[in-house]
């Protein structure tokens, strides 16, 4: 949520979430190249969804899970014990952020599907275990 100003304070770089890397490494270097209102329009595009999913880990994995479902790079959302059950309207609020993160990627002409992750993997295929 500080990207912006901690910038131009200095920083070298950002942990972001899987599911927004690739827009918070654009914020990042359109800031950090001196396009600071470029980089400020971009970034409240992605802010409601951060904001809302960090309110607690829990809504985090999900809202985390449905955006990385929703970009095609996993496809199963499914969030281990122990954990909440997500109501009809929580589910239904995630899912319009996640549509207005996919908006905006496509605004700014940017791929849903990362480049740079591999093919989505099914739940239960893990590492060291090959693919049909």
């Amino acid at each position: 949520m500080y990207l912006l100003e901690l910038v131009a304070a200095g920083i070298c770089g950002v942990m972001p979430s899987l599911s927004l890397a690739d827009l918070l490494a654009r914020i990042f270097r359109l800031a950090k190249g001196g396009r600071q209102q470029e980089a400020y329009e971009v970034f409240t595009g992605t802010l409601p969804q951060i904001v809302f999913s960090l309110q607690n880990m829990e809504l985090y994995h999900y809202a985390e899970k449905r955006l990385l479902a929703a970009r095609g790079v996993i496809t199963e959302t499914h969030v281990r014990e122990p954990r909440r059950d997500l109501d009809a309207l929580t589910r239904a609020h995630i899912d319009f952020l996640n549509t207005n993160i996919l908006a905006l990627l496509d605004r700014l002409k940017m791929p849903r599907y990362p480049s740079s992750v591999m093919p989505p993997v099914a739940f239960g295929e893990h590492e060291g275990h090959s693919r049909p």
